[in-house]
């Protein structure tokens, strides 16, 4: 249905149906990236950044020796 939906509304914009196509890998792509800012958020995960890695909002011990 959610198909049928977007091929209409693609046809009646005038924009290619090829855009239409690769929607669902961006929401896929756009999903990927919520969850993963969930996780990293909730402290299971860890952001590292210039050589730098943090968890939990603390700054990781091999990072403070260096």
């Amino acid at each position: 249905m959610q198909l049928l939906t977007m091929a209409v509304f693609y046809s009646m914009s005038r924009v290619g149906f090829f855009y239409g196509l690769i929607y669902p890998i961006g929401a896929l792509l756009s999903m990927g990236t919520l969850l993963n800012a969930i996780r990293c958020a909730s402290g299971m995960g860890s952001i590292r950044w210039r050589g730098t890695t943090y968890r939990d909002g603390e700054i990781s011990p091999e990072a403070k020796a260096a």
